[in-house]
């Protein structure tokens, strides 16, 4: 890895490729993860700014992920919540392979870099937009047949005042039957998904495999509650839990939390350890638009009483054998359905894109923290808007 490492910084500030009809000089580097390096690059014709990704690809398996990250952002539709993709080429350096993919660059950095600006303290207007933010993006993927399968505040961009859905690497468009699997199929499963998704992230489904419940859609919006749950709380749900917590969805809210109950049930709706009784995308965007009007979102209070009991040991330090005899014993003692809850679908009128939900009652000491939180990062209300439950960034 370390050769692979070398290779990929390899005097970039010079290096010029030609993508497409594309021909651009590589003049900084972004980002780095396991695998892909992210540059700003320059066309070299028009001075226009791109954003690079570099996927070193050492053996057949990652050359085939890479492609299939080209294929499925060739495949889904432009939209303002997703990162554009232009175009992509495949080189050689020496011995190893790469695959190129340009893209747009955003300039405002994460969700993370942005919850720092803030010290965790989104308005529920924000949160509420973001999320909503998110969720179409989702919308758009699923659409066009696809799971994201790798959400996370790491692959949400900021970029002239639009949040936009990153890396596609984790895509894939298959629906997994798990009640039909085989145990060897499991096993496939299970490598699969510890390769492609984010341990803390990934739903429970994908962690205990014996469940056999269907793998679809519904893992993404579990990630997406993950998403909420940090950007409400500046944590993550599952931040210092083992496996067992995520399976069971044992989680808790701050004790003094600045949201009601109301809210905490939205969480607890999404973030719903049987699939099948999680809300779809559409459900939750419907419901966001509607969320003042929503008396309650089901009995969904996260299981705290058992929360405790947890172990707190890394995943890996278990052996298989009790991993699934912990996992049998937790799930013997039962997990009730959850009603979904009855969501008014009366259309509202059309807002400004850059407001909160209409229904969403933003009080003065809100209004007035957003308008000095809107100072951090320069954002102003567009012309002739409406301050009023605006959500400011």
């Amino acid at each position: 890895m370390d050769m692979l490492k070398i290779l990929a910084d390899y005097a970039y500030g010079q290096q010029q490729y030609q993508i497409g009809n594309y021909t651009v000089n590589i003049q900084e580097k972004l980002s780095e993860g396991g695998y892909a390096y992210v540059y700003k690059c320059v066309d070299i014709n028009t001075n226009k700014e791109y954003a690079l990704k570099k996927i070193l690809c050492q053996d057949q398996e990652r050359y085939r992920m890479a492609q299939r990250e080209v294929e499925v952002m060739r495949a889904i539709p432009e939209n303002d919540n997703i990162v554009r993709f232009y175009d992509s080429t495949v080189i050689t350096e020496g011995k190893t392979r790469s695959v190129l993919l340009l893209l747009e660059l955003c300039t405002e950095g994460t969700l993370i870099n942005l919850l720092e600006k803030y010290n965790g303290q989104l308005s529920l207007p924000q949160i509420l937009y973001i999320i909503k933010e998110i969720l179409t993006a989702v919308q758009v993927v699923h659409r066009a047949g696809f799971i994201h399968r790798d959400l996370k505040v790491e692959n949400i961009l900021l970029h002239n005042k639009k949040f936009k859905l990153c890396d596609f690497g984790s895509c894939t468009s298959e629906i997994i039957e798990l009640s039909t699997a085989s145990r060897n199929d499991l096993l496939s499963y299970q490598e699969t998904f510890e390769r492609e998704t984010t341990l803390m992230y990934r739903p429970p489904e994908m962690i205990d495999l014996y469940a056999r419940h269907r793998i679809d859609f519904k893992a993404d919006v579990w990630m997406i509650g993950c998403i909420l749950y940090t950007l409400a709380f500046f944590r993550h749900p599952f931040q210092d839990q083992a496996q067992l917590a995520i399976v069971n969805a044992h989680y808790s809210f701050p004790q003094g939390s600045r949201f009601n109950n109301k809210f905490h049930s939205f969480i607890a709706w999404i973030l719903n350890p049987i699939p099948a009784l999680r809300p779809s995308v559409d459900e939750l965007i419907n419901a966001i638009e509607n969320y003042e009007s929503v008396g309650n979102f089901g009995n969904s209070a996260p299981q705290q009483s058992q929360a405790k009991n947890v172990r707190k040991r890394e995943d890996r330090d278990m052996t298989d054998e009790e991993i699934q005899r912990e996992i049998m014993k937790i799930r013997n003692q039962g997990a009730q359905p959850k009603p979904r809850p009855k969501v008014d679908t009366r259309q509202n009128q059309p807002q400004n894109i850059w407001s909160a939900p209409a229904s969403v009652q933003v009080t003065q000491q809100t209004q007035q923290q957003t308008v000095e939180n809107a100072n951090l990062l320069g954002f102003s209300p567009p012309k002739g808007s409406n301050n009023a439950g605006w959500a400011k960034f």
